[in-house]
């Protein structure tokens, strides 16, 4: 009797000594106005919480928090494919001077922060980052716009912004604040202010984050499956198909959008099994200020976030070089720009690269033929 006694108070004292530590993972933002947004960031790893298990909702976020929590929602880790790429293909800007020995640099976020454009080193004087700074407003509106891919119309479209305080804002920000606005991603507040020099709490750049993933996202469908058919013009024996793995596809406004890297990685690789040359990197630019990206295949192809238009470059008889304008402007997803290479409204446009004939709805696959030249360019 004394024995169990024994193991039945055992029992008990571990139980009271676990509700505890099991309530401490989640009590002190149960009833913030962010709950639904902040408990989004946890489960998908963007923040975590501190030792103690809380995560102090009201607390203000600083400039390295708010930048690691940004980067990590929009899947631009520092290990991810899509950042080594950029790194690996564009000119590193000015580096941020006071940053070394910092944790956003030690684990590469800084490096993450700085190719993909989020954060632009001549916004700061100096070109000192501050990290532990308090974040503003008008920062967070400047790397979330970037972070959805929005440069390009943040900085071309003359439209006013409709805020009371408006004109304490510098002119060259307000395109960004107005295109977080529409979005959805950023909110003002009940006196129409929009307060740009003011400061963000850890609850507020949560919810902040989690709205621009949600437009950024929109029609992302990693059901659609790509295969690229790279066609000879007279030797049918040098036909090629690849079907395009682990490559983000999207559906909004009747276009469907795959990534221009992807495409054209794809098209390399093709044309090298086509000719039996040896495998070679596709040469590729990317400007992480203007966000655009460009490659040498035959023709030199660019394009832009945010942007219908695209340029090339001929470099053989056939194609004219000049600018040529997609079905709808290019977009953003996961550091990856988007390219509309098929119409679903029904208006019988369609891209350079796609058919009318190209999707199958019946199998969920969209087929990009891309022909090949006469001749082999070496």
């Amino acid at each position: 009797m004394g024995k169990r006694l024994c193991v039945l108070l055992l029992s008990v004292m571990m139980l009271c000594l676990s509700v505890p530590a099991q309530a401490a993972q989640t009590t002190d933002y149960l009833d913030h106005w962010a709950k639904e947004e902040i408990q989004t960031a946890l489960q998908a790893g963007w923040v975590s919480g501190y030792p103690d298990g809380s995560f102090r909702p009201e607390e203000t976020i600083t400039r390295a928090e708010f930048t690691r929590m940004l980067l990590a929602a929009f899947r631009l880790t520092p290990d991810s494919e899509t950042v080594q790429f950029m790194a690996n293909h564009s000119q590193p800007q000015t580096p941020l001077e006071d940053m070394q020995g910092h944790w956003l640099a030690d684990q590469g976020w800084l490096q993450a922060a700085l190719v993909s454009g989020l954060v632009v080193s001549d916004d700061y004087n100096e070109h000192c980052f501050r990290p532990e700074k308090p974040v503003s407003r008008r920062e967070i509106a400047l790397m979330t716009v970037r972070a959805m891919g929005l440069v390009y119309p943040a900085q071309t479209r003359d439209q006013p912004l409709e805020v009371a305080d408006r004109e304490e804002i510098p002119q060259w920000v307000r395109g960004y604040i107005r295109l977080g606005l529409e979005a959805g991603a950023l909110t003002g507040y009940p006196d129409g202010t929009f307060r740009h020099e003011g400061t963000a709490t850890r609850g507020e750049a949560a919810a902040m984050v989690a709205r621009a993933v949600q437009c950024a996202q929109e029609g992302a469908d990693e059901t659609i499956r790509v295969v690229l058919r790279f066609h000879h013009a007279y030797d049918k024996r040098q036909d090629q198909k690849l079907t395009l793995k682990n490559v983000p596809v999207q559906v909004a406004d009747g276009q469907i959008y795959v990534p221009a890297r992807a495409v054209f990685t794809g098209w390399n690789t093709l044309r090298q099994k086509a000719y039996g040359l040896a495998p070679s990197e596709l040469s590729a630019r990317w400007d992480p200020i203007r966000q655009t990206i460009a490659f040498d295949h035959q023709l030199e192809w660019m394009f832009q976030a945010g942007n219908a238009d695209y340029e090339d470059q001929g470099y053989w008889t056939g194609i004219q070089p000049g600018r040529w304008q997609l079905p709808a402007p290019a977009r953003f997803l996961y550091g990856e720009i988007m390219i509309p290479v098929y119409s679903q409204t029904g208006d019988g446009t369609y891209s350079y690269w796609c058919q009318p004939d190209a999707w199958q709805w019946y199998t969920n696959t969209l087929r990009l033929d891309l022909t090949a030249p006469y001749e082999p360019l070496l």
